[in-house]
């Protein structure tokens, strides 16, 4: 995928050849899937029926969606995407200015290499800002998801109006 442009996200064993099968996602235009399906056709190891596949028509997206990504730490992935919890509500502000559909929150770091801080700091993070979403009702101006895997910060963000789970 890599090679025309496009790119594919599979679980991390996949690399490493832990696993022999796994969901991916392949994000790419028509002309990138076209260009993969020369590619594949020409490949062994069952590659054939992936360029048959990619054949196929697929169900596109009626209009590109815009989602802002806010997290409440200091060392999430992206850097532009950091806001301290006393300027949150002025990024929230900013971002819904914007309009998007979206908008994410998250409060630990997903990239490689990074430590879970623990249920509770997760929780201590949030807790403000999940709360001032609810009772300022910016969850009317968009689609909020939590980027979590802590059920409980889940369930608390579902409850002050949060509609997704990331």
């Amino acid at each position: 995928a890599l090679r025309v442009g496009a790119e594919l996200i599979t679980h991390k064993e996949v690399i490493t050849a832990k696993i022999t099968h796994s969901n991916v996602l392949l994000m790419a235009s028509k002309e990138q899937i076209q260009k993969l399906i020369v590619k594949e056709k020409l490949q062994d190891f069952g590659l054939k029926n992936l360029a048959l596949f990619l054949q196929k028509d697929f169900l596109k997206p009626k209009k590109a969606e815009l989602m802002a990504v806010i997290n409440v730490n200091e060392d999430s992935f992206n850097a532009k995407s950091r806001v301290s919890e006393e300027d949150f509500e002025k990024r929230l502000n900013d971002f819904l200015a914007l309009k998007p559909e979206y908008i994410d929150i998250g409060a630990v770091s997903s990239r490689p290499g990074s430590e879970y801080c623990g249920k509770e700091e997760e929780f201590k993070r949030l807790k403000k800002v999940l709360d001032l979403i609810y009772e300022k009702n910016y969850y009317e101006q968009a689609i909020f998801s939590l980027d979590s895997f802590d059920e409980y910060c889940l369930e608390y963000a579902l409850n002050k109006g949060f509609k997704l789970i990331n």
